[in-house]
């Protein structure tokens, strides 16, 4: 989770490399805090997370360099949030509000684009 970013970074991260996963999924939903909602607390997903997604991409990447996949989520909604997120050092990217969203069809329009740009 993003909202763990210390622990992710200091402990996490390097403890599953030291046991052999590289794999880590980058970004995903925030924790908010809303005491109005029956249990004081939710997630906040969708189109506001990119921002953030995308500077924990490039961040995780310079630390981290090429020993770690990391794949993208929060926020990606679009072939071009797809796209900058690769070109940020993302292996690869994943979403669910924008397959809500967008449609079934948004997968195929980033593979498309991926497709396209790597021409």
């Amino acid at each position: 989770s993003p909202d763990f970013r210390r622990m992710n970074e200091e402990t996490t991260i390097p403890a599953a490399l030291d046991a052999g996963i590289s794999i880590i999924n980058c970004g995903n939903t925030r924790r908010l805090d809303e005491p109005r909602l029956s249990q004081k607390s939710g997630g906040l997903s969708g189109p506001a997370l990119f921002p953030q997604t995308l500077d924990n991409v490039r961040r995780l990447r310079d630390r981290f360099g090429s020993r770690i996949d990391l794949i993208a989520t929060g926020g990606i909604d679009s072939p071009d949030k797809a796209l900058q997120v690769l070109a940020a050092g993302a292996t690869a990217c994943a979403y669910f509000t924008g397959f809500i969203t967008r449609g079934p069809l948004l997968a195929r329009r980033m593979l498309d684009a991926i497709v396209k740009a790597h021409r």
